[in-house]
């Protein structure tokens, strides 16, 4: 009798540390699912908005995923969980993420297909020079769009997805323009504000 409530003691024992186990696991992944989704908002902010870098590709992104995963298991959860206002707030941190996660992949898709510069060889220039466009969603060279800035149409010399080398025009006065693409389909990018110097600058130093 003794025997077998300490074999049923022992059986409990072990469940609950199986269960412990999982619940940790539970709660490194949901860590690290907050962690990425932080990071996710960061690259959308950083590319979609500010437009200052390249996409990172799907593998860069599993990679982040796993390391911030890692990062989120050497957290010390147990002592977090102790301290009620700390479990309060990662719930509350918990819910915004998932509920967030929706207009979080509306936003990607409306922008998935938008053109996005980012970055040009030049902002400041006279006519005739070569401008280097670098950014995504341009088109192919048999959907050529526009290269405008106000109203003033750049020639196009090349012409691909990610980069698209122009010619500046004579514009009709000197002075701060805004530079954007138009596709093939209508589709606007972000504007660059650039600048069309007078050649009459290069008198001056002769």
């Amino acid at each position: 009798m003794i025997l077998n409530k300490r074999t049923n003691v022992f059986k409990d024992y072990k469940k609950s540390l199986t269960l412990i186990g999982w619940v940790d696991y539970l709660l490194t992944g949901l860590l690290g699912f907050c962690f990425y989704s932080i990071f996710l908002w960061i690259d959308f902010y950083l590319n979609e908005v500010q437009y200052v870098m390249i996409k990172l590709s799907s593998g860069a992104k599993s990679f982040m995923l796993a390391s911030l995963l890692i990062l989120a298991n050497l957290i010390p959860l147990k002592k977090i969980f102790r301290n009620l206002a700390a479990v309060f707030l990662l719930g509350v941190f918990l819910i915004l993420n998932v509920a967030l996660l929706p207009v979080y992949f509306d936003e990607v898709e409306a922008r998935k297909f938008s053109p996005k510069i980012y970055e040009i060889s030049k902002k400041s220039f006279f006519q005739s020079e070569e401008l280097m466009i670098k950014g995504q969603n341009f088109g192919p060279l048999f959907k050529k769009g526009q290269v405008v800035a106000n109203e003033v149409d750049f020639t196009v010399k090349d012409w691909a997805d990610s980069l698209i080398l122009v010619e500046v025009p004579v514009p009709p006065h000197f002075g701060p323009y805004d530079l954007k693409i138009i596709t093939w389909e209508g589709l606007e990018s972000n504007k660059i504000r650039v600048f069309f110097r007078d050649p009459e600058e290069l008198n001056d130093y002769q």
